[in-house]
């Protein structure tokens, strides 16, 4: 197999020192190449791969990454005739499934999953799965509201000004909930 050539800028991404960088280039470009290149570097200084925040825009580029990242360690490992570089570089490759490789979204759920008590979130939170269960949700919540709005129940307390807020950003949702409320469920 060939020698990858470097272009300057990958060079300084890959050797900078002292301050975090941003990789942003268009597909095909290296920029998975250059990150685990940067990390393996980061590894060989004495940096705990466990201890690096490495965010990519998609689960499929983290997943990527990870398989790039093992297979340039085991190389640098290999190649490595520094005793001490080449047990960091085991050592990383033994803590690589747990290293911090994901998307940003995926980094934000962890963090709060594990401070949920700081932020006042159910521990038990997750993600919605696609726009159709946001919707269904956001209709479930309407629905609730207008049920309180129209049977003045206090404990939400909605006022008429508040329902027509309501009434405004989501015309279909409330409109509909409204109309089967006041035939009492019947179409």
């Amino acid at each position: 197999m060939s020698e990858v050539k470097i272009t300057p800028e990958q060079n300084e991404a890959i050797h900078s020192s002292g301050k975090n960088i941003l990789v942003s280039a268009s597909a095909g470009s290296g920029k998975t190449f250059v990150m685990a290149q940067r990390i393996v570097e980061k590894v060989k200084q004495g940096i705990e791969i466990d201890r690096l925040f490495i965010s990519t825009f998609t689960k499929k580029a983290a997943s990527e990454l990870r398989m790039r990242l093992e297979r340039d360690l085991k190389k640098a490992r290999q190649e490595s005739s520094d005793e001490n570089q080449a047990r960091r570089l085991t050592l990383a490759l033994q803590n690589l499934s747990n290293a911090d490789i994901g998307t940003m979204d995926s980094f934000t759920q962890k963090l709060t999953k594990t401070n949920f008590n700081r932020v006042n979130i159910d521990p038990n939170f997750r993600i919605l799965a696609d726009q159709t269960e946001s919707d269904l949700i956001r209709q479930e919540v309407f629905e609730q509201l207008v049920e309180s709005y129209l049977s003045e129940d206090d404990g939400l307390n909605i006022s008429k000004e508040k329902f027509e807020i309501l009434k405004e950003l989501f015309p279909n949702a409330v409109t509909e909930t409204v109309s089967e409320k006041k035939m009492g469920g019947v179409q």
